[in-house]
């Protein structure tokens, strides 16, 4: 899947099946590649799937996709609090549902329903660019703050309780998965090199 907004073109896009490359193959085969035009303007700003469902964002609106070949594919678009530019990293998967960050704070997203917004006892700082990761039950999030600062929160999917982690995570910029461990990897302003710290 892909997507593009540049002021003129504002599509989605799937390739061939089996021909990951492909976008434009159209012979009228349940392989064919597929496009579709999106009304609303503005900058895609993450994608993900969903359960069966595809959904691509914008900061506003979110496009979800239904259907299991081109020629029966829908598109779905539904005003809400979409992925904030700049925090593509931080779509995370957990147990059925979609977390996100927002312009107006971190969201839950459920099949076949609107996102919830997660995060009112963070309080009213402007985060953004934020990065997030999972251990398959808690959610880690690392964002910048209206004074520059970056702070890691995790979120209990299992209690919906916030706690803030002290962990240094101003260089942070990216979470990964190694042997059942969570890592999280960034640089400090000294060093070149990456280092990972665990996080569970």
């Amino acid at each position: 899947w892909g997507c593009n907004f540049d002021g003129v073109l504002n599509e989605i896009y799937a390739s061939k099946l089996g021909d990951p490359l492909n976008f434009y193959c159209y012979r009228g085969l349940s392989t064919d590649s597929y496009a579709v035009s999106c009304g609303e303007p503005g900058v895609f700003t993450g994608c993900s799937e969903l359960g069966d469902t595809v959904i691509f964002f914008k900061e506003n609106c979110m496009y979800t996709i239904y259907g299991s070949e081109p020629s029966a594919y829908q598109t779905i678009k539904t005003d809400c609090f979409g992925v904030q530019k700049g925090s593509e990293k931080s779509i995370v998967r957990i147990n059925g549902h979609l977390y996100y960050k927002s312009c107006h704070g971190i969201m839950r997203l459920s099949e076949s329903s609107l996102p919830v917004l997660i995060s009112d006892e963070l309080g009213p700082d402007i985060w953004r660019d934020a990065v997030a990761g999972t251990d398959g039950r808690k959610y880690y999030i690392v964002m910048t703050d209206n004074k520059d600062n970056r702070s890691m929160y995790v979120y209990d999917t299992q209690y919906e309780v916030w706690h803030k982690e002290d962990i240094p995570c101003e260089g942070l910029f990216t979470f990964m998965t190694y042997k059942n461990n969570l890592l999280c990897i960034g640089k400090t302003e000294t060093e070149t090199k990456e280092k990972s710290v665990r996080v569970s």
